[in-house]
């Protein structure tokens, strides 16, 4: 029955708050480059990775898509000719994306829906 029960968990997490909270609704949040500066592009923890690949101009099918287990969540890195976006989503930290370019890095810390 546990094997039964472990998948079926993990797909309610995994399909994030667009299926698991509808009612969710993030604040927006501007990137920071490594420098500390803002940048302009306001993202929320509410969206599925698809929305906030798009927020950065961005098309999912393009990329070549790594999935990974963390200890309380997942990570998907998005790779593309000329950037890698990283999108981690943990229980405990919310959702952190991170826009990396020939050395260069933005980061949105977009904490847990809603907070």
């Amino acid at each position: 029955m546990f094997r039964i029960i472990a998948p079926c968990a993990f797909l309610l997490f995994y399909a994030g708050p667009t299926l698991a909270d509808s009612a969710c609704v993030g604040k927006m949040v501007k990137g920071k480059g490594l420098n500390g500066k803002s940048y302009p592009v306001e993202l929320s923890s509410s969206w599925s990775d698809e929305q906030i690949l798009l927020a950065l101009k961005l098309d999912v099918r393009d990329a070549k898509v790594t999935r990974s287990l963390g200890p309380d969540g997942f990570g998907v890195l998005y790779e593309y000719p000329e950037a890698k976006v990283s999108i981690g989503h943990s229980v405990s930290d919310g959702v952190t994306v991170t826009l990396s370019n020939k050395g260069t890095a933005i980061i949105w810390d977009l904490g847990l829906c809603g907070s």
